[in-house]
């Protein structure tokens, strides 16, 4: 992907961020912090139909915040057990132990704007920050419940 158009790709995401504030009938409550840089993620999340319904909010540098909009469109709206394996395999490929998605559907198409990022180990933990924090919040959640 070409610089411009991943810069331009990321500064919507931080100016417009998808998904924003807070779910009021949340059962998935989790907060995240990089003491490196200082960027802070809440999110907040519940499951209705089988299919997650996610918030995000925080500060933070344009890399986090830009992920973080990027991963509540990518997995909201998602089967809970697909939410969880396609936020694994994203997360490893962030932080450069996966491999590379398939870039060209399911809906996932912005994620692609991180590539450079992951070259840069200290700009990756702030990729990585909402992608640690869905998996962690949750990882005791049944399918449906």
């Amino acid at each position: 992907m070409e610089d411009a158009l991943t810069q331009d790709i990321l500064l919507d995401h931080f100016k417009n961020r998808r998904h924003r504030g807070t779910v009021p009938s949340a059962t998935l409550r989790k907060s995240g912090l990089n003491p490196a840089c200082g960027d802070r993620i809440e999110l907040t999340g519940a499951v209705k139909d089988g299919c997650w319904e996610l918030r995000t909010d925080g500060s933070g540098c344009v890399i986090s915040q830009a992920s973080a909009s990027m991963m509540a469109a990518v997995l909201g709206g998602r089967e809970v057990g697909r939410a969880r394996s396609l936020a694994g395999v994203v997360l490893n490929w962030l932080a450069g132990r996966g491999a590379s998605p398939d870039f060209s559907g399911d809906g996932i198409e912005d994620l692609e704007a991180l590539e450079g990022v992951r070259r840069h180990a200290s700009r990756a933990k702030c990729a990585c920050l909402a992608w640690e924090i869905f998996l962690e919040g949750t990882s005791d959640v049944a399918d449906g419940r």
